[in-house]
């Protein structure tokens, strides 16, 4: 285990923690809407109860959405950012989608090998010179959950 300062990665947890408050504007947004909406129509419409009962099951559908998609994120970035060491990992292999483009790593800790995948886009721009396969960066990790991790690859490591 390579013991760094986790401040260096910051930047990291910057650009995570900026993309879930644009996710919980949004939420909150719809939120807004469908209440503003039903609080307009409640005045016009005939039938308040079927208004309502839309308006009511929009909010939940946001918040189930927020809660299982949104949520997790957030709580893994922060737990991360306060109880996350770092370690050496690996890359393994790019990984190209129709709209992102990622690395697999993996790195060993305790005789268990773990192997995830990482965003390589930061603020808007891919970071340049990643070495790809067999490159050696810095791993972030929380202790008590090794599976949730992230690969610092502005953090190669020098064996």
């Amino acid at each position: 285990m390579i013991i760094l300062d986790i401040s260096s990665s910051d930047y990291i947890f910057r650009q995570q923690l900026i993309i879930e408050i644009i996710e919980i504007v949004i939420c909150a947004g719809l939120t807004l809407f469908l209440l503003f909406r039903l609080r307009k129509r409640l005045r016009t419409a005939a039938s308040a109860t079927r208004e309502t009962g839309w308006t009511i099951l929009g909010i939940l559908l946001i918040l189930v959405i927020y809660f299982t998609c949104f949520f997790p994120s957030i709580k893994e970035t922060l737990t991360l950012k306060k109880s996350g060491a770092e370690i050496s990992g690996t890359t393994v292999q790019w990984i190209n989608t129709n709209d992102s483009r990622m690395i697999e790593y993996s790195f060993e800790l305790h005789g268990q090998t773990f192997k995830k995948t990482c965003d390589v886009v930061y603020s808007g721009q891919e970071i340049p010179g990643i070495v790809c396969p067999e490159g050696k960066y810095v791993v972030i990790y929380d202790v008590n959950d090794p599976d949730n991790s992230v690969m610092d690859f502005k953090r190669p490591v020098k064996e």
